[in-house]
């Protein structure tokens, strides 16, 4: 049998180099997988941490308006009181019990009513401050004519 002269007469050391050179390189990279990782997933769930706190926060913004509203509806019927529309605007606002620090104020004239609820937002990302929620309604004193 007649052996041929090959042009590289160093390949099988050559590719035993370059195999020892790449498995030297993926040594080095080993565990890189999990920084990868965690510098996707970070921001990731501070993302989604973000959103979830921000919903809390618009829940909260709604659930003020209702309560500031219903508050306004008791208090402006013909025979009702102050206390009666901010009885009822404190049951509309802890029903849920998502507002903290829940203040609820008004005032009750001859012609018109004015409540309005003040609260803080429940927070999730413990170095984020969101402005408190301030929602105040208003309306005429219900008057039977004859």
């Amino acid at each position: 049998m007649a052996t041929f002269p090959t042009m590289y007469p160093d390949r099988h050391l050559t590719a035993r180099v370059h195999g020892r050179a790449v498995s030297l390189l993926r040594h080095r990279e080993r565990g890189s997988e999990g920084i990868q990782f965690a510098g996707v997933v970070f921001p990731l769930l501070l993302l989604i941490f973000g959103i979830l706190q921000l919903a809390l926060y618009y829940v909260t913004v709604l659930q003020a308006q209702s309560a500031a509203e219903i508050g306004v509806q008791i208090s402006r019927a013909e025979n009702s009181t102050l206390a009666a529309g901010i009885a009822a605007a404190r049951q509309n606002i802890t029903s849920i019990d998502i507002a903290r620090d829940v203040d609820i104020t008004g005032s009750r004239t001859a012609t018109d009513t004015t409540i309005t609820v003040t609260a803080n937002s429940p927070t999730l990302i413990p170095f984020l401050t969101l402005p408190q929620v301030r929602s105040s309604a208003h309306g005429p004193i219900e008057r039977v004519t004859r």
